[in-house]
């Protein structure tokens, strides 16, 4: 975590207020394209930026909730924070390009969200479109998950990282998952329940698991369900199972420990609550393959705050000198 303090020194000649107070309560979209930037206003501003929006582009939300969205395009989305941020659901689906000699294609654009509550009343969805398009490198960083959500498309080189899921993630049985990573992860449910059992590159590292569904590699995480056959498990904390079990392979790992012997705070049930640190009884025992500690807070560690600054503190001086006023900003932000 950054904690950055910057000292402004503006003129009051060119120092004005936001005139519109009475949107100054509203949430709001910022679009940035290139060196220009458009403001929106109201729950659906995050759909009217997206229609404005190109290809690169970014846009910042600030706090509050904000309606349900359409993804169409490449475009990186930051909220203020998971538990600053709420965005109704979101859904993703096939496009249809025309390469240098207009024959047409279809894709998936490439995208990012960060610091995000999907609070969903029906599906976040990246859905599986007849021309089996390949969703490739998206990236889902510090947001959470209260309703389901489903991976049906193809996918390649994707990344999330410290989210947290409160329901599933459902998976397509048909679809193929290469080079899906899930790092300082908590999930109250089961994750990418049925994916096929072989043929797909899945990693889930340093997570805490209340339910393993899918087949795939598991190091470094704390785990309170046996894991499914045909997968890998290395250096991870067992809850309940005695052993690997039928046809799961790893080495390193410790079975059927107490939460009590586990977690630092008393009573902890590895149950998530957004004031939980999930502090490790033992970190220098439960080490990881890397090192570090098993659990969220080893790898890369978890934060719920968000990469894009945010103000904590001012201060205002509005004793003039010179014609100037002097500002202090206390930013926050957490960058990895």
């Amino acid at each position: 975590m950054k904690r950055i303090l910057f000292a402004l020194v503006a003129s009051i000649a060119t120092l004005t207020t936001f005139a519109q107070a009475d949107q100054s309560d509203m949430v709001s979209a910022t679009l940035l394209h290139g060196d220009q930037t458009k403001v929106y206003y109201t729950a659906n501003a995050v759909e009217q930026a997206l229609k404005d929006a190109a290809d690169g582009d970014v846009i910042i939300l600030s706090e509050g909730e904000f309606d349900y969205i359409t993804i169409s395009k490449s475009v990186a989305i930051y909220g203020a924070g998971l538990d600053k941020t709420m965005v109704s659901s979101f859904w993703v689906s096939e496009q249809k390009g025309f390469d240098e000699y207009g024959k047409e294609y279809y894709y998936y654009p490439v995208i990012k969200l960060e610091g995000i509550h999907f609070n969903s009343s029906s599906y976040n969805e990246i859905s599986k479109g007849s021309h089996n398009a390949v969703m490739k490198d998206l990236l889902i960083n510090k947001c959470k998950l209260s309703n389901n959500i489903h991976f049906y498309s193809n996918m390649e080189n994707c990344r999330i990282s410290q989210s947290v899921f409160l329901s599933s993630i459902s998976a397509n049985s048909s679809s193929s998952y290469k080079s899906l990573v899930f790092e300082n992860c908590y999930w109250s449910s089961s994750a990418l329940s049925s994916i096929k059992e072989t043929g797909n590159t899945v990693l889930f590292d340093h997570c805490i698991m209340m339910y393993a569904s899918a087949p795939a590699t598991y190091t470094n995480c704390i785990i309170k369900s046996a894991l499914p056959r045909y997968s890998t498990a290395y250096n991870n904390i067992f809850i309940q199972p005695q052993s690997l079990g039928e046809y799961v392979v790893g080495d390193g790992n410790w079975f059927g420990i107490a939460p009590k012997g586990i977690y630092a705070a008393e009573d902890e049930t590895g149950e998530y609550a957004d004031d939980k640190d999930f502090a490790l009884k033992y970190p220098k025992l439960y080490v990881g393959t890397d090192g570090t500690e098993v659990g969220i807070n080893g790898g890369h560690g978890f934060s719920r705050i968000a990469a894009t600054p945010s103000i904590v503190a001012s201060d205002i001086d509005t004793r003039a000198e010179e014609g100037k006023i002097k500002v202090n900003i206390t930013v926050e932000a957490h960058t990895k």
